[in-house]
């Protein structure tokens, strides 16, 4: 069959023009399959998978802090546990919240590093407490940037004690214990069974790849990770969940 493009545009009359990253981030709600949210500069709803989209933000790329103006979004999530409570992450390091749906936008990113915030990861169980991951690898920064808040990002705390220094690209919550979580690094996959205060290398087989993604097949209990030119890998998380 035939593709169409689902590319959302400004509206008539709107001012300035919409930008988005190489990896243009969106998703489709977690509370509604068809509802999709789309962010580049600026932040879309759908509510028929795609056929129309409405803004729902200004133009995000703004910060209020100079070293943080940034192009476009690089990552966007919803809470899983409230509708409309959504979270953008720019090319440059804001982080930007709003809880109504997008009615108001709040710039929450003192703390984070101005890089790339690459991954969201809102917490399955707590309202306020979000995962990301910053990658400064295109302004020559190589170091390892991940972060908790357990305020919607008022306050952000450095979690990557422990790891390499090297690029952080991906982190994840397992669904099913708030205490263990996943990242993807530059060469590697890592887990922490204490929310970031520890990490280890996560089992053997995997190449040393930067890893651009991980996703929980929840079913199988399964950990999937994609690679930048290796493939994709798959192990079983069960063993850790039993342990921990």
């Amino acid at each position: 069959g035939l593709s169409k493009s689902i590319m959302p545009r400004l509206p008539k009359g709107s001012h300035g023009r919409a930008a988005y990253n190489f990896i243009t981030p969106y998703f489709i709600s977690p509370h509604n399959h068809l509802i999709l949210y789309h962010a580049g500069n600026y932040v879309f709803k759908s509510i028929d998978r795609g056929d129309s989209w409405r803004l729902i933000s200004p133009d995000l790329s703004f910060s209020a802090d100079p070293g943080k103006r940034s192009t476009a979004a690089g990552a966007i999530a919803e809470s899983p546990l409230e509708p409309g409570v959504l979270y953008v992450g720019t090319d440059r390091g804001a982080f930007w919240v709003t809880l109504d749906d997008g009615r108001n936008w709040v710039e929450h990113s003192t703390g984070l590093a101005n890089g790339y915030i690459r991954s969201i990861c809102p917490s399955r169980f707590s309202r306020t407490r979000v995962y990301a991951a910053v990658t400064g690898i295109n302004e020559d920064d190589l170091g390892c940037h991940l972060y908790a808040t357990d305020d919607q990002g008022l306050h952000w705390t450095s979690i990557a004690a422990g790891l390499p220094d090297e690029v952080a690209y991906v982190i994840l919550e397992d669904p099913a214990n708030m205490n263990i979580l996943y990242a993807g690094l530059l060469r590697g996959v890592y887990v922490s069974v204490d929310r970031g205060r520890s990490w280890a290398l996560l089992g053997p087989g995997l190449p040393a790849a930067a890893v651009s993604d991980l996703v929980i097949q929840e079913r199988e209990m399964d950990l999937v990770a994609s690679t930048y030119g290796r493939g994709i890998y798959v192990i079983n998380i069960r063993p850790i969940r039993e342990a921990y």
